[in-house]
């Protein structure tokens, strides 16, 4: 996993967010694409959201979650 500063540096206040679906264990892969030529930079999460059935439930309490308003609400 990628240090928390190097994230935070890129995504500000929604490294919080990133951390906290860390925590959930939902993000199944992250990663840093730095392109030099073009000075950009990829910051990319791949979510675990489930098996199809559960999916859409899954994402929605993850969505309605007071741990995730309390985090959004501090911007």
């Amino acid at each position: 996993m990628l240090d928390v500063a190097l994230v935070s540096s890129f995504l500000g206040n929604t490294a919080n967010i990133v951390e906290k679906l860390k925590s959930e264990k939902i993000v199944s892969h992250e990663g840093l694409v730095i392109y030099q030529d073009s000075n950009e930079v990829e910051y990319r999460i791949d979510l675990n959201i489930g098996d199809p059935k559960s999916r859409f439930i899954n994402f929605k309490n993850f969505l309605k979650s007071k741990t995730l308003k309390k985090l959004l609400l501090k911007h």
